[in-house]
This record gives C-alpha cells, structure tokens and sequence, in this order.
C-alpha cells in the first residue's frame, strides 16, 4: 500500500476501489487540515495488493508519524569462535527508523561502513556475524551490545545482550 497526500480532505464515503484507483465521493474540507495551513494534508491510500485490499476500513483515514520503539530485544548468545552468529533486534515507527548497533558504548563497524567486514546489518536490524572473531590478546567480537532505533522523533535502546565466546 502506498500513501498519498491530498491537501484539506476528509472522506465521506468511498464508492470502489479497481485495480490502482480509489473513487471517492462527498468530500469536505478538514476543520484541522484548514487550521494547519501547511500541513501536507491527509493521506489517501493506494493499493498494490492483488485483491485492492487497503487493511483499513473507516471514514477519516489519516497515518501519523510515531517514534521507534523495539518490538525484538536481542538475547544473550554464546557461541563458538569462527561460529557465525545473530544478534536479533527488530523496531517500528514512521518513519521506518535506521538501527545502528552499539558495543561497549562505541558504535559496531558492519558492512555498511566498510564491505569486509565481518559483520553485516541485515535489513531487518539484526547483527550478523559472518564468523566469531576471537583471539588470545583481541577479542574483537565478545562484550555487551544494543541497539539503537532513530528516526526524526527520537530514539529506542535495546536491552543489553552479550555475546560470549565459548572455551573449548
């Protein structure tokens, strides 16, 4: 479904909905709309679904922006060293926010900054380890990590999860 702004609108009654048109009728100005003169005005749902179906039914249809909040906390993990691995995390908001992960308070280097490395955010939000990294003197991978949720009405934390690397 798609959404789209239509200035100063509030719907009386739909009369039908075809393959990616909605017909309206007995449309009036909205006292709020009018109020907010440069408001983008109220959204108007398109449908991409095969059956039209929009997933909402009523006569005022508006979509508000909300701020993340986590839906998906990660878990406490222990695993193996060369072992791949994901720290789950999963937010909501609309905008749809931006997840950055954060270890030891500084943020986690994934591919998105540089392509080789070995961790990857994946497009749900979740960390994913390609391997363990885990050394005698480095252990680049083991500590407490979070995640962070943003968008332009705020942020959303994680509980903490740590990933533990197993002793043989």
């Amino acid at each position: 479904m798609k959404w789209t702004h239509v200035p100063f609108l509030v719907i009386i009654s739909l009369l039908s909905l075809s393959k990616n048109h909605l017909f309206l009728s007995q449309l009036i100005p909205d006292p709020e709309d009018l109020e907010r003169a440069n408001d983008n005005g109220t959204p108007i749902p398109t449908s991409d679904n095969d059956d039209n179906s929009l997933g909402y039914t009523g006569s005022r249809l508006r979509q508000e922006d909300f701020p993340p909040r986590i839906v998906e906390h990660p878990s406490d993990l222990i695993v193996s060293k060369g072992e791949p691995a994901t720290l789950n995390c999963k937010a909501e908001g609309r905008p749809t926010p931006t997840i950055e992960w954060y270890k030891g308070g500084e943020r986690v280097e994934t591919d998105k900054d540089d392509p080789r490395s070995h961790r990857m955010l994946l497009p749900s939000g979740s960390l994913f380890f390609l391997r363990i990294v885990h050394g005698r003197k480095s252990r680049p991978d083991e500590g407490v990590y979070v995640c962070v949720a943003r968008n332009y009405l705020g942020e959303a934390v994680s509980h903490n999860a740590s990933l533990e690397v197993a002793s043989k």
